[in-house]
């Protein structure tokens, strides 16, 4: 059994069916460094936030069959720990704790919660698809410029 393993993300709120994500883990690494490895993967969503405010749950949703926590997920609202039987995770646990087999394929094994001191998002159309950014003091000039059109 090899130390990397493949985990299938998807941000608290986002569709299941279109914005499902994978990074390559190692399993001998902290939560820690796993919240860094997500927050490159989505360095255009996290410009100008910290790692360490990510909220990674460890779930299990099967993405191939229908069932109920897929159709949670679909509908957008839900509680993670209660309705998914998530686990969040320790930043000062190693991934392999939560791991320590080889994940499931076709599954999503990590809902990526939002700090709750977000409560404001920016929706941008990109590609045909609405995603969200979080707006904070630092990012909202320069995440507001991505839909202002300049005229000339």
């Amino acid at each position: 059994m090899t130390d990397i393993i493949t985990l299938r993300c998807l941000f608290q709120g986002d569709n299941p069916d279109r914005r499902v994500f994978e990074i390559e883990a190692d399993r001998t690494k902290s939560v820690v460094q796993l919240k860094k490895l997500i927050k490159e993967k989505e360095r255009d969503m996290f410009a100008s936030i910290d790692a360490n405010v990510l909220l990674p749950i460890k779930v299990n949703v099967p993405l191939d069959e229908p069932n109920e926590k897929l159709d949670r997920l679909r509908c957008r609202l839900y509680n993670c720990e209660a309705e998914l039987d998530g686990v969040a995770m320790s930043q000062f646990k190693l991934v392999g704790e939560y791991f320590p087999n080889e994940p499931e394929q076709a599954h999503i094994h990590l809902i990526i919660q939002w700090p709750h001191d977000f409560k404001k998002f920016l929706w941008v159309q990109r590609d045909g698809e609405w995603r969200r950014f979080p707006l904070t003091e630092s990012n909202e000039a320069s995440l507001l410029g991505l839909t202002s059109t300049s005229r000339r």
